[in-house]
């Protein structure tokens, strides 16, 4: 079994809708944390959607990842530096090394959604064959 987890990567520098205290990355982040450690999918591979990177590259440019997320070292307006380090905080809550996969994805690019959802068939398909000592 596997578990997807859709992050979007442009939620960093805003908050929930039900508490303006809470930024919305800090908690994905805690909800992915919690999935991670839970005992119900500690056998499963999570594979991760970094989501809107298209609207993370325009973002960047105008609200400097660091104002929202100061452990962020990077140069303020790189889109790759910003992507790296997401990915970075949500690999550092896989503690246990478990089997993860992330793929970055712009929903509204149809060639990157079917390339990835090609991606995950297969895995989901390889890690099913050899759970079943198929392979």
């Amino acid at each position: 079994m596997s578990v997807i987890f859709l992050a979007s990567l442009s939620e960093y520098d805003q908050v929930l809708e039900e508490s303006e205290n809470e930024n919305r990355m800090r908690e994905s982040l805690a909800l992915f944390h919690f999935i991670v450690k839970s005992k119900y999918f500690q056998t499963s591979s999570i594979i991760l959607f970094l989501n809107k990177m298209d609207i993370l590259q325009e973002k960047i440019l105008k609200s400097h990842l660091a104002e929202y997320l100061h452990e962020f070292k990077g140069t303020k307006g790189n889109a790759e530096a910003a992507k790296e380090f997401i990915l970075e905080m949500y690999m550092r809550q896989n503690e246990s090394k478990r089997t993860m996969y992330h793929h970055f994805t712009c929903a509204t690019d149809t060639e990157n959604i079917r390339r990835v959802f090609m991606d995950v068939r297969d895995t989901i398909l390889m890690k099913t064959l050899i759970d079943l000592d198929l392979m």
